[in-house]
């Protein structure tokens, strides 16, 4: 049976996780929209996506690549976003320019939440930064297929959240591909679901699919 230290020092952990993470996540409204039963659409929060990504990360990993990890995988989604408690969210859809100002500020986050993962037990700010510092397949893997699904919620939703023009779109597009290219072998699924979506852009604004790699 553990000792009340022990029991105390789990108390203060869960406590930790829930008061700077977890219920903070949960309020933090991404770009993206999801269905929603009451208003047709809503925006997603960063826990849902957090573990949106973790399901699919872990799903499709041995499809793209057999020796990844999973359960590395699995942490890593978990914990990937955990600095847009302080800088709020960070989309995939952001212009060039907009991707540089927001970077900066996310960098600044992430130093707020190394603080705030010292109270931690050490596995976690380990993890936290690996993600950070892109040093193994697997982070390279969730950053990159971070950047894909937000296209499927496009094509799930039968429409883009922020309504850009087609060459709006192709812009983002540009930027997001540039960022999947960490990992490679995700680049036929981001091209495939890049095109689909920017068809159905382009059947709307009657513009001509063009390659963005």
């Amino acid at each position: 049976m553990a000792d009340s230290t022990t029991e105390l020092a789990e108390v203060g952990v869960v406590t930790t996780v829930l008061e700077k993470f977890s219920t903070n996540l949960a309020q933090i409204a991404r770009a993206n929209e999801i269905p929603d039963s009451a208003s047709g659409f809503r925006k997603e929060n960063d826990a849902e996506h957090s573990f949106e990504l973790a399901l699919v990360a872990i799903a499709v990993a041995d499809l793209i690549d057999p020796g990844l990890d999973r359960g590395l995988i699995a942490r890593l989604a978990l914990i990937h976003e955990l600095e847009e408690v302080y800088c709020g969210d960070v989309s995939v859809f952001d212009s060039a320019s907009r991707s540089e100002t927001r970077a900066l500020e996310k960098e600044a986050a992430e130093i707020r939440v190394l603080h705030d993962l010292d109270t931690l037990p050490p596995s976690i700010s380990a993890d936290f930064r690996a993600y950070m510092a892109m040093d193994c397949d697997e982070a390279r893997f969730v950053y990159a297929l971070d950047k894909i699904i937000p296209f499927f919620h496009v094509l799930q939703n039968g429409r883009h959240h922020a309504r850009p023009t087609f060459s709006e779109y192709q812009e983002s597009c540009v930027v997001a591909r540039r960022k999947v290219s960490k990992f490679p072998k995700l680049l036929p699924l981001f091209d495939q679901v890049f095109k689909e979506v920017g068809s159905r852009l382009a059947s709307l604004n009657g513009d001509a699919i063009s390659d963005v790699s």
